[in-house]
């Protein structure tokens, strides 16, 4: 009976095919309309219909036909219907403003109606997502307290505004154990908030990430299955806009880091360690593709707890590529991790004792839309993070006004010898709230 009830319902037919403006996709377009913003583009959104012709149907013998549109949201505007015969036809839809006034996600969808039979003729989905705006109205702020159901995922966007360095976060419930992540603009984990001893009741949960640019990013809360229970949780997420840099050279491993708070006023306490050892190179590529080999001997396992890799590739040749895979095989030829690479990648490697001994080996290939170039390249920074960190310098806590710019004085000197052959010494500076929290980690690097 549900197989025939399923069979009765109006569905949209294959007979056309839509394409919208989509400001969100890297072509500029989709199947539907999404936008994800604390406003509105400034133009319309364009939906163009195409009929699909068949071996069995000519364009010719198409007939004239009126589709009425209906919007299943009045923030939604279309023209009242539209004219196809064989040729592709557009209209323009505008979404009203309003509806980013109430944060969240908002589904809704443009069913387009054959004027002759009252049959479903195409949909065109309408996706909205209207962030939280964190700024000086919410001193960069946002909490919030919520029931989330078993199997369930509740979800939040906040807009970081350009300038944010990093955010803390703190997820906590009444005992059952969520988790929770943070996903960039482009989709990414950045963050994942998890008790990974599965502990009960569930203890509360903190992190920090750096971030390289603010954007709408996306904060999920995941009750699973297996809970016994509904969980009364609770979440919030700071923004901060701490500036770094280096100052030259005063002495033998001795200069001066600048900090520039572009917020509301903190209360910070700064150390200074050395926690990585850093290598820099441009990796030239011949043809599709390139291996090489990452020397990791005994003493590297007890030293260092993790390596990462960070690729950066230009705008211009990752254009032209459809696929940028990479692969990491042990010593025993057994794949490690793999994936794609972007624009801006880090591949962490962890868990180094584990890992057969002998060396790592990487390899890198580009598919290339055409034949690939006959040089192209990518630079490769390797961080090797040491097990046990070396503090340096703990500077007492200091409260940095809005647009202050507060002088730290570095004095690496005592550790100039390399720990390793071919690395630099990589100190960090790391900036910890009044209550000893993590607030920002920023590298300290020549």
């Amino acid at each position: 009976a549900a197989f025939e009830k399923l069979g009765k319902l109006k569905t949209a037919p294959t007979e056309f095919s839509v394409t919208a403006t989509n400001p969100v996709s890297p072509t500029g377009s989709g199947g539907g309309i999404f936008v994800k913003a604390k406003s509105m583009p400034v133009n319309n959104f364009a939906v163009q219909l195409a009929p699909v012709v068949t071996d069995a149907t000519s364009a010719a013998d198409l007939p004239l036909r009126t589709i009425k549109l209906v919007p299943s949201a009045d923030w939604i505007h279309a023209p009242s219907d539209v004219w196809v015969q064989a040729a592709a036809r557009s209209f323009q839809v505008q979404l009203d403003a309003s509806v980013l006034s109430k944060p969240g996600i908002h589904s809704e969808v443009i069913t387009g109606i054959d004027g002759a039979t009252g049959e479903v003729a195409f949909e065109v989905p309408v996706t909205v997502v209207s962030p939280v705006a964190l700024d000086d109205s919410n001193q960069h702020t946002f909490s919030v307290s919520e029931t989330a159901h078993v199997g369930k995922t509740l979800r939040y966007f906040v807009d970081l505004p350009p300038g944010t360095t990093s955010v803390t976060m703190e997820l906590s419930s009444d005992g059952p154990a969520v988790w929770g992540q943070l996903v960039d603009p482009e989709g990414r984990t950045v963050s994942t908030l998890k008790d990974t001893e599965a502990s009960s009741p569930l203890p509360p949960l903190s992190a920090q990430a750096n971030l390289a640019r603010g954007g709408v990013y996306e904060f999920d809360v995941v009750a699973p299955p297996s809970l016994p229970k509904a969980a009364q949780v609770q979440f919030k997420i700071k923004a901060y806009s701490l500036a770094v840099t280096m100052g030259s050279e005063e002495g033998p491993g001795k200069f001066t880091a600048f900090l520039q708070n572009n917020f509301e006023p903190v209360k910070l306490v700064p150390t200074i360690a050395l926690k990585a050892i850093q290598a820099k190179k441009v990796v030239q590529v011949a043809g599709t593709g390139t291996t090489w080999s990452l020397p990791l001997s005994d003493d590297d396992r007890k030293k260092f707890s993790k390596v990462v890799l960070a690729f950066s590739t230009s705008r211009a040749t990752y254009d032209l590529m459809t696929d940028y895979p990479y692969r990491v095989f042990d010593s025993q030829k057994s794949v490690v991790t793999s994936g794609g690479l972007e624009v801006e990648t880090e591949v962490e490697l962890a868990g180094l004792g584990a890992l057969p001994g002998g060396d790592l080996n990487i390899e890198v290939a580009g598919a290339f839309t055409k034949s690939a170039p006959e040089q192209w390249s990518f630079t490769l920074t390797e961080s090797r993070v040491l097990a046990t960190p070396v503090t340096i310098a703990s500077l007492p806590r200091t409260l940095v006004e809005a647009s202050q710019q507060k002088l730290i004085p570095v004095d690496l000197s005592a550790i100039q010898a390399p720990i390793s052959a071919g690395f630099s010494n990589c100190a960090t500076l790391s900036l910890a709230d009044a209550n000893g929290k993590l607030v920002q980690e920023s590298p300290l690097c020549r």
